[in-house]
């Protein structure tokens, strides 16, 4: 910005210059016109004085020579005329003038004492006054020529000044011309590159924001709207196209381990390597997230399998970062153009779809879309609204089933069970909508809406002195949030139940996967913690050592098998040793047959819940259970 400015104001700088030289010439000129004036004036007034001085002297002779009153006027006179000459020679600077001037008053001296011996010879000689008149009229010549000679010189030494003023001026006006015109030419030429230079930064920071508009920042590249453009320019040249929808998975886990640096050095890597095996004609984007787009064209050197399973086997490589070795699967969605879709955006979709069935099926190959799948996917879509609606009118009910003590058959606990009441038959099965709201994040206010009719409907019964348990399945979803403890704990003061007496149940991978810090919140706060279908999971025996629960529940699959088969009946076995070991209370799911039940109980099984013991109820029919004599529940089948 500084040499942007400083060009234009050294030229003004020097114009300015020009302009003070000049006025300095014109300020010298008049001065010296000023001068010039001043002294041809008094040049002229001495003048003027010597000619009345010679005026009065003829006057005395001719008239009153013997008159001493006409001599003192005359005197007078020439003394005027000297003091004129003295000023006159004050104001002259020059010293060829002022000699000059010294010139004329040494001749008014020589003419002032020329007078006086005239005058005296005059008186002493009257008679022949008459005849010496003549003779004595003109002895101011000489004073009068230096007079007229001095004049000139003033006019003639102005003109001299003027014209060297003059041409001073020229010389430095053409100076500063030359000067301003060089400036002007070499800020004319610097300007003209500087504005190059600045042309060539915009028009690259213009190609670097195009570039940047048109490519992701962390992969470079391109971006899904770019891919979408070139793909429309493909489409209307009428070229075959495939779509490959490449999504990632267990990339957030790594973040959520290890930071997101990580993460999106996970993301590079593929896109590195998806970028290397591609093929040169083909068209290779990031989508969002942990998803890339590839546009390959259909020609006859594709051998689409053997293409897309390259590619998948390519970038399922273990990765690397910061010495940790992660695991990465990917789902890989394959769509056609024209078979699937009729232009880019229908294109792409139909290859995200064929990606959310593979993955939603954990294929470990390339899976091609098909109009089942669309089918699928707008049947979720209902589904999903249905949950909403459901959710937001209330259709949800909770039933409860009774945890028993098998050897007294006496109920010591109960759970909570959600249930919906919606005309859509589809989403009313428990297996259905609790996943779809848990992937949807409908989990949160679906579960809120549980506990709060669970724990309305506990409290009656803890107020009627009924000394027991209420289980409510948590979602590990939920304990992603802060608030659902504070909830939780908001909700037991209201109804005034103690937390002691609320079993939080979770299953088995959510406390393998993630450590939760409001697990051990819910610890401190009184809550109970229970691992819910133990078995079913990852059947990690030992991480039971290092977190201990107060209740684990035995999975249904394994109660049900646990008559007819040895290793069944071998491993229920020794999930209770190991429980009991550890102090934790053991619950036996799925319980429906008394021979289980004896099984269960000689094992040390000391709870369990299944239809032996009752189906799950509405809170009606348990406070009816709850009112009858105990042991009266194996009727209840």
């Amino acid at each position: 910005m500084a040499n942007v400015i400083a060009g234009p104001v050294l030229i003004l700088l020097l114009a300015l210059s020009g302009l003070v030289v000049e006025m300095r010439f014109l300020s010298d000129h008049h001065n010296l016109l000023k001068q010039q004036q001043v002294l041809a004036h008094s040049a002229a007034e001495l003048n003027i004085a010597l000619k009345t001085q010679s005026q009065l002297w003829l006057d005395y002779l001719l008239y009153q020579p013997l008159e001493e009153k006409s001599w003192q006027r005359f005197r007078k006179q020439e003394r005027a005329t000297l003091a004129l000459a003295n000023k006159l020679l004050v104001q002259v600077e020059q010293d060829r003038l002022q000699s000059d001037v010294r010139s004329i008053i040494y001749a008014l001296e020589i003419l002032r004492i020329t007078y006086q011996e005239k005058r005296s010879s005059l008186l002493q000689d009257s008679a022949n006054f008459s005849e010496n008149n003549s003779t004595l009229g003109n002895i101011d010549t000489v004073p009068s020529a230096l007079i007229k000679d001095l004049y000139q010189k003033i006019h003639m030494h102005a003109n001299e000044t003027s014209n060297a003023l003059r041409q001073q001026a020229l010389v430095m006006s053409g100076l500063f011309a030359l000067l301003l015109i060089a400036a002007s030419l070499a800020y004319s030429r610097w300007s003209t590159r500087h504005t190059q230079r600045f042309l060539d930064r915009q028009e690259k920071s213009h190609r670097r924001v195009q570039w940047l508009l048109q490519h992701d920042y962390l992969t470079r590249l391109l971006t899904r709207t770019q891919l979408i453009q070139e793909t429309d320019v493909k489409i209307r040249g009428h070229q075959p196209l495939y779509a490959f929808h490449f999504s990632l998975s267990n990339v957030k886990n790594a973040a959520q381990s290890q930071g997101h640096s990580v993460q999106d050095q996970l993301i590079r890597i593929a896109a590195q390597r998806l970028l290397t095996q591609k093929r040169p004609q083909d068209i290779l984007a990031r989508s969002i997230g942990e998803e890339f787009i590839l546009i390959a064209e259909d020609d006859d050197s594709l051998a689409l399998r053997r293409y897309a399973r390259t590619l998948l086997s390519k970038i399922e490589q273990d990765f690397s970062v910061a010495g940790f070795r992660y695991q990465i699967h990917c789902s890989l969605g394959i769509s056609h153009y024209p078979e699937h879709a009729d232009n880019s955006s229908e294109l792409l979709r139909c290859a995200d779809i064929a990606a959310v069935h593979a993955r939603s099926q954990r294929l470990q190959a390339p899976c091609l879309y098909s109009a089942v799948m669309s089918e699928r996917i707008r049947q979720k879509i209902e589904l999903v609204s249905d949950l909403k609606t459901a959710i937001s009118k209330g259709e949800i009910t909770v039933l409860f089933q009774p945890q028993v003590d098998i050897k007294h058959r006496q109920i010591v606990g109960i759970e909570a069970l959600a249930r919906l009441t919606t005309n859509n038959t589809a989403l009313n099965y428990p297996d259905v909508f609790i996943p779809l709201a848990e992937e949807t994040g409908l989990i949160h206010s679906l579960s809120k809406a549980v506990c709060r009719q669970a724990i309305a409907h506990f409290e009656n019964w803890w107020k009627l002195g009924n000394d027991i348990t209420l289980a409510i399945n948590v979602s590990p979803k939920q304990l992603e949030t802060s608030d659902f403890v504070d909830f939780l704990q908001e909700l037991c003061h209201c109804h005034q139940v103690p937390s002691h007496k609320i079993d939080i149940e979770l299953t088995e991978s959510s406390y393998i996967d993630s450590h939760y810090p409001q697990l051990n919140r819910l610890r401190e706060l009184g809550f109970r913690l229970s691992i819910d279908d133990f078995g079913t999971g990852y059947s990690n025996l030992g991480y039971l050592t290092h977190f201990v629960p107060q209740q684990l529940k035995i999975d249904k699959s394994f109660i049900d098998s646990i008559t007819h088969s040895d290793r069944k009946h071998a491993l229920v076995e020794s999930i209770v040793g190991l429980a009991k070991s550890q102090s934790i209370e053991v619950v036996a799911e799925g319980i429906e047959t008394e021979i289980q039940a004896h099984i269960l109980k000689r094992m040390g099984v000391e709870i369990g819940q299944g239809y032996l013991f009752s189906r799950p109820v509405d809170a009606l029919s348990l406070q009816a259970q709850l009112k009858k004599p105990q042991p009266s529940l194996q009727q209840s089948v």
